[in-house]
């Protein structure tokens, strides 16, 4: 799992790079392979980290544990929704000339 961590954190850049490239001139097409491409590398700490958290729970434990596990997975992104949609608004008042 350290080896997944690792060479996520090492594309990291690159595909942030990518998605600040952005213009209207890039193909739809395009940009639809290089935001899949980047939300599958980003999917792989996710289960990296999950697996690292379950692996010394015992057997037994193992079914209660997931819970909260999942529970913290899906508050990410559920935060980051609520803190974006604010910026979202903000944006057109900055953008005005």
């Amino acid at each position: 799992m350290r080896n997944v961590l690792i060479d996520k954190g090492m594309l990291a850049g690159p595909d942030m790079a990518v998605g600040a490239g952005f213009t209207p001139d890039w193909p739809i097409a395009w940009m639809f392979v290089a935001l899949t491409f980047g939300e599958l590398l980003r999917s792989l700490p996710f289960a990296a980290l999950t697996t690292l958290a379950l692996a010394d729970l015992p057997l037994a434990k193992l079914s209660a544990g997931t819970a909260p596990c999942r529970a913290g997975g899906q508050l990410r992104p559920a935060l980051g929704i609520v803190l974006a949609t604010p910026l979202a608004g903000i944006e057109p008042v900055f953008s005005r000339p």
